[in-house]
């Protein structure tokens, strides 16, 4: 995937939002101050990810978001040999049990629906 092309589909979501924290790792989540509109966390930050290490970062962008506020990440389909890193089907427990709610998901940053053959997981939660 072209990095200008997921620059891209970062730079379109944040184009309306006043506050964004976008970060190159996924770490640096838990460590911004203050509240945003949107965190973007886009790959390779959670390519290293286990299901715990997901679910602390979800948790602290959650508590970093505004009300409404948004957290948007991909990173590569794990049925595509990235093992270590959570499915949708997983992906969705873990964005619920942080106290958000999957507002949008593509395949693709041209914004196709994800299936399970899709390249890519992309992920938009938001404060349930």
């Amino acid at each position: 995937m072209s990095t200008v092309v997921r620059a891209q589909f970062y730079d379109h979501l944040a184009a309306s939002e006043p506050d964004v924290l976008r970060v190159g790792e996924a770490a640096d989540v838990a460590r911004a101050d203050g509240r945003y509109d949107l965190i973007a966390v886009p790959a390779p930050a959670f390519t290293a990810q286990d299901e715990q290490e997901v679910t602390t970062v979800l948790q602290a962008a959650r508590d970093r978001l505004k009300p409404g506020g948004r957290l948007a990440f991909d990173y590569p389909n794990p049925r595509h040999g990235h093992s270590a890193l959570p499915t949708a089907e997983c992906l969705d427990r873990l964005i619920v049990t942080a106290g958000l709610v999957v507002h949008e998901r593509y395949g693709d940053f041209a914004r196709a629906p994800f299936q399970s053959s899709s390249p890519e997981l992309i992920t938009v939660a938001a404060v349930g």
